[in-house]
């Protein structure tokens, strides 16, 4: 369920700190057009489930014909504001010619499984939020439905999860930061997935279990167990390759041995993002330039997946 990462790389990052989330970008497959300039930030509501529910949108200057769409869901006690400025997704959204949506969630929590917070203890439907969302982003803009994609940290990982299980005949894709899968999956066709999980993780251990910085007290599966159950669920081999062959990773980026599973189910693949040692943090944005690292990093969008 990774997209491809062995094709139409290029990139030119800043430095390594940043440069897991190349991977990130590269994985949410938002193809070029060669897109440049700036765009405008629209705030809005839509209701659904019986609640008010808000969200940021970035709508480029240029943006592609039928503009992909990058949905982008902040982790517990965040904004979709605050994973804006996080991930720096409006520069990319302005260069490549799509459009980053940034829902909120209720107490700044996504329900997602067996977690998290207000979300899961008011049983919100987040999924029928997202859902009512793309319906009115569909009314407003000339988006390609083919090309919806998910990401998010922690929480807000485990939710891009949730949508690719609960929500896979519109969302194509999905790259889950710093999370795992927690619920029962039963996709009605196969989406693509990279997983990106930092190995130091103390909040939600690559391995599972109950993190010693975890705020909750949670008995996490661990991020294999959900790649696995991924690799099932798209019918790919049991046997991977090599996701990005060493001379063309970028930043010299010092992957860990993540196997890419192709030729599964329909255009699905399978990855688990770069397994090394940092934090939670340093996957998703820098507290000291909080901003997508590979800004330049892009697929030429021939190899994009995409919902049937």
């Amino acid at each position: 369920m990774c997209i491809h990462a062995d094709r139409s790389l290029h990139a030119d990052c800043p430095g390594p700190r940043r440069s897991q989330l190349a991977v990130l970008a590269f994985a949410l497959a938002v193809a070029s057009a060669g897109a440049a300039g700036g765009g405008t930030v629209v705030t809005g509501s839509v209701r659904a489930g019986g609640l008010e529910r808000t969200y940021r949108v970035f709508v480029p200057d240029r943006p592609q014909e039928k503009a992909p769409v990058v949905l982008v869901f902040h982790g517990g006690f965040g904004t979709g504001a605050g994973a804006a400025v996080l991930t720096g997704f409006d520069a990319q959204a302005a260069r490549r010619g799509f459009i980053a949506v940034y829902p909120d969630g209720i107490g700044r929590t996504w329900n997602a499984g067996p977690c998290c917070g207000p979300a899961d203890r008011l049983g919100v439907d987040d999924i029928g939020f997202v859902s009512s969302l793309l319906n009115k982003l569909a009314r407003q803009h000339s988006i390609d439905r083919r090309r919806i994609y998910a990401t998010g940290i922690s929480n807000g990982g485990l939710f891009s999860y949730a949508l690719a299980c609960n929500l896979s005949g519109r969302i194509a894709a999905a790259a889950p930061v710093a999370s795992t899968l927690n619920t029962e999956c039963a996709p009605s066709r196969p989406v693509s997935i990279l997983h990106i999980h930092g190995l130091d993780d103390q909040n939600l251990p690559f391995a599972g279990g109950d993190g010693p910085r975890g705020f909750l007290d949670v008995d996490w599966p661990s991020a294999q167990a959900g790649i696995d159950r991924w690799r099932e669920l798209n019918a790919c081999p049991a046997k991977g390759t090599s996701a990005v062959p060493p001379s063309r990773r970028p930043c010299g980026l010092p992957v860990g041995p993540e196997p890419l599973y192709s030729s599964c189910r329909s255009t699905a693949s399978v990855t688990s993002g770069p397994a090394d040692s940092t934090t939670r943090r340093e996957r998703f944005g820098s507290s000291s330039r909080p901003t997508l690292s590979g800004a330049e990093l892009a697929l030429s969008g021939r190899d994009v997946p995409r919902a049937p």
